[in-house]
């Protein structure tokens, strides 16, 4: 295989992954780096943005109602897939 030949391949092959790479950056990368970043923001929505940095984390993770969430959440979870789990191990023998 030429030098030429080699780097035609190369080319095509980028070509076939560039459609790909580009869906992953615009509907996967992209709104996870904006939503991180608008997180560490104190914003309406509508007007000024303002950074108050890990605030926003600070207050959701002391808030009582988002922890007795979190541990129901939590709870039906392990529950839930703990029961699927071993009726679906023990279904194939029946």
């Amino acid at each position: 295989m030429t030098l030429n030949r080699r780097r035609l391949d190369v080319f095509w092959g980028y070509l076939f992954i560039f459609p790909q790479l580009a869906g992953l950056l615009v509907f996967a990368l992209f709104p996870l780096v904006m939503s991180l970043a608008l997180s560490t923001m104190k914003w309406d929505g509508f007007g000024k943005k303002t950074f108050i940095g890990i605030q926003n984390f600070a207050y959701t993770f002391t808030d009582p109602d988002f922890l007795m969430a979190l541990k129901n959440t939590s709870l039906y979870t392990s529950l839930s897939c703990r029961d699927r789990s071993y009726w679906g191990s023990w279904s194939p023998l029946a």
